[in-house]
């Protein structure tokens, strides 16, 4: 078996154990009575962008399994961090039942280590797409985790300030914000240096692919409604599709 394929079934029992982690939290409020109606909507659709990581991932791997593209398997491993989202369930019902604060508080960084490695994988995929050598994808690969892991380890979590997001509150929001939007533009922007230097257009749709899937991914992480999740699974499930229906059409003409 390839490092390719092991590190994305690796990131796959990972996706698929961080989503039953966020369907344990809603067992658990149900359990004590803390989830009923809207309420209790709310928190399977947040349990369920990890069903939609796992799916989508799962969908991609397979449709991509004769395909050695570094484009392709850094969006697999984004999508795969979405199940980072499924977290959010079980963060609320250990804060509900009275749990110490210090579980809560090290999942508030998984989500964050999530949202990294979320956009900072379409960052390094749309730069393979732009043309980096195929050589760095294994550097790029450490890069990214290694990022992701600092940036969630040293971020200040403020335990005594627990947000709608369901999420304890972190510092330095300001810079997070203009760093995650910066690397968003990047994302798109990489793509579309891509269709400009190689010519082709469906590039173009791959990029428009990329921001509805970084759109759905903000959509589900500032909502505090239903219908707003869903809204924004629809959008990484259609950025999904654009990004795998248009890299493959890329990739039979080659």
């Amino acid at each position: 078996m390839s490092s390719r394929n092991s590190i994305q079934i690796a990131g796959m029992a990972a996706a698929l154990l961080l989503t039953g982690s966020g369907f344990f939290g809603v067992f658990l409020q149900l359990e004590a009575g803390l989830a009923s109606g809207s309420s209790l909507l709310f928190q399977l659709l947040l349990a369920s962008e990890g069903l939609f990581a796992v799916s989508a991932s799962l969908f991609l791997m397979l449709f991509f399994r004769s395909t050695p593209s570094p484009e392709v398997y850094f969006f697999i491993l984004a999508i795969q961090a979405c199940s980072f989202g499924a977290l959010r369930p079980l963060i609320d019902a250990l804060i509900s039942t009275g749990s110490s604060y210090m579980l809560p508080a090290l999942l508030t960084r998984a989500f964050y280590f999530g949202r990294f490695l979320f956009i900072i994988s379409l960052f390094f995929s749309g730069l393979f797409a732009a043309g980096l050598a195929l050589q760095r994808r294994a550097i790029m690969l450490s890069t990214t985790f290694f990022v992701s892991f600092i940036f969630a380890a040293i971020i200040p979590v403020d335990i005594s300030s627990y947000t709608r997001l369901l999420l304890f509150s972190v510092g330095a929001k300001e810079s997070m914000f203009i760093g995650y939007f910066i690397l968003s533009v990047l994302s798109v922007g990489n793509f579309l240096i891509a269709a400009l230097h190689q010519g082709n257009r469906s590039h173009y749709l791959i990029a428009l692919g990329v921001l509805l899937a970084i759109a759905g991914k903000q959509l589900i992480f500032l909502s505090g409604e239903p219908v707003q999740i869903t809204a924004g699974l629809i959008c990484l499930g259609a950025g999904t599709y654009f990004f795998g229906s248009r890299t493959h059409r890329i990739y039979l003409w080659l």
